[in-house]
């Protein structure tokens, strides 16, 4: 998505062995981690529902840091909506526009990112 940060779904078999660091925001789906491998699990629904939003600036705090030291994959169950959020809310703390942040997901990952409505307005309504 940007220099050290990747999006995706949820995993099939061992994690990318050059990530360093992984937050699954899909614990019903995991990665075989490697010894060298950092591996953070947070529960997040894609519903209407916004989560908690000290959980969300947490989350999106550590992958900022997370991706200054190595390479740093988010990812949910499909790589569309949680950790869509969760990357653009990153962005959004690293300076980055909602708006930028949001077409920048559709165009690295998928042009149907964000298709969960609340969690979209709830990043543009963002200052």
């Amino acid at each position: 998505i940007d220099g050290n940060l990747w999006q995706g779904g949820c995993p099939e078999g061992a994690a990318p062995k050059e990530i360093k660091y992984i937050i699954s925001l899909y614990p019903w789906g995991t990665y075989q981690v490697y010894y060298h491998q950092i591996y953070l699990e947070a529960t997040l629904f894609d519903s209407s529902v916004i989560p908690d939003a000290a959980t969300l600036d947490f989350i999106a705090s550590y992958v900022n840091q997370c991706r200054r030291l190595g390479p740093t994959l988010v990812h949910g169950q499909a790589g569309l909506n949680r950790s869509a959020l969760v990357v653009a809310y990153a962005l959004f703390k690293e300076g980055m526009v909602p708006s930028e942040a949001i077409a920048l997901l559709r165009n690295k990952r998928s042009d149907v990112v964000l298709c969960n409505a609340a969690f979209e307005n709830w990043l543009l309504n963002l200052k």
